[in-house]
């Protein structure tokens, strides 16, 4: 469905540059310049009305923060260590037995993570009637492979783009980001935050995908050093994965990175997203200030619905 819009807002923009011009003579081209403006203005009025009731309203929900039982006091250095801790134990267990057979695609990964993302939607009180579709194919692969973009959720349409070149351990949590955001968390760090809630109840390679993803956000708060230290714990399994994940970085072109992040910085800005692009970084915030209890069941803000027979936790202990 992109791509058809795309190929309509280039054709309508071509033909109001274009064809008018050709056939008026000289005098008539202010009018045909005002009428021209007021066709852009109508058009760019609907496609705005038609993204808020689509989409965009998601904007203005409550913050996540406000319905978990999280704190910022608990977003210390020490423990934000202690998660990060956690997501290197956790790939270090878990990878053997994720590589040593074929990653799931397709079909099969959508019916193996719809319910995990339902389940994690329910526990935190969230409707959890969303539509997990699988990914679109797009032409405009090459542009985002070139701008460093992993996914995107078309705001218009409600489907969803992977970048096509993303590792196959790549994808889960790729596609459990913007599933977040098609089930109405709008926030980069609700979207992530939900994915890798979801993440915690998948398959074995879900899991692997969502700590994968997850520490480089917890390492991107901690001062050099310590993130050093944290990463040298990792086995060469999960190293590896890294230095592939940074090998398909290397088709990145900073000239189309900078334009394309400048414009999605400038729109979370307009959209009452006042950190921008930092708010990626921001779930590692949220899931280091939540209270857990086991399982990862997030605690709730000034309700009962998780059971207290266990202790809380917090990630990494």
């Amino acid at each position: 469905m992109a791509d058809p819009l795309l190929a309509l807002v280039l054709a309508t923009l071509g033909w109001l540059a274009a064809a008018p011009w050709r056939r008026a003579a000289t005098g008539a081209r202010l009018r045909i310049a005002l009428r021209s403006t007021l066709i852009l203005a109508a058009l760019a009025g609907a496609g705005t009305t038609w993204f808020l009731a689509s989409w965009g309203l998601n904007y203005r929900r409550a913050p996540l923060a406000t319905r978990l039982d999280h704190d910022p006091a608990r977003v210390d250095e020490a423990a934000v260590r202690r998660a990060a801790a956690t997501a290197v134990s956790e790939l270090n267990t878990l990878y053997a037995g994720t590589h040593d057979r074929p990653w799931a695609e397709g079909e099969a990964l959508r019916a193996g993570m719809a319910p995990a993302l339902a389940e994690a939607l329910r526990e935190i009180a969230l409707p959890d009637g969303f539509v997990a579709g699988l990914p679109k194919r797009t032409w405009l692969g090459p542009w985002f492979e070139a701008a460093g973009i992993a996914g995107f959720t078309n705001p218009w349409s409600l489907d969803v783009i992977i970048v096509p070149s993303a590792l196959p351990f790549e994808r889960p949590a790729m596609l459990l980001h913007e599933w977040g955001h098609l089930a109405g968390l709008a926030h980069e760090a609700e979207a992530g935050f939900i994915g890798w809630l979801a993440g915690m109840r998948g398959t074995p390679q879900v899991r692997y995908s969502a700590w994968l993803d997850l520490l480089p956000h917890l390492t991107a708060m901690l001062p050099l050093p310590a993130a050093k230290a944290v990463m040298a714990g990792l086995d060469e399994g999960p190293r590896e994965d890294y230095r592939a994940i940074a090998r398909r970085l290397e088709q990145v072109r900073p000239m189309v990175r900078h334009v394309a992040w400048s414009g999605y910085r400038r729109f979370l800005e307009a959209n009452t997203v006042a950190e921008g692009l930092r708010s990626y970084d921001g779930v590692a915030s949220l899931v280091v200030g939540t209270a857990f209890d086991e399982g990862w069941r997030p605690r709730l803000r000034g309700r009962g619905q998780q059971p207290r027979q266990v202790p809380e936790r917090q990630p990494g202990q």
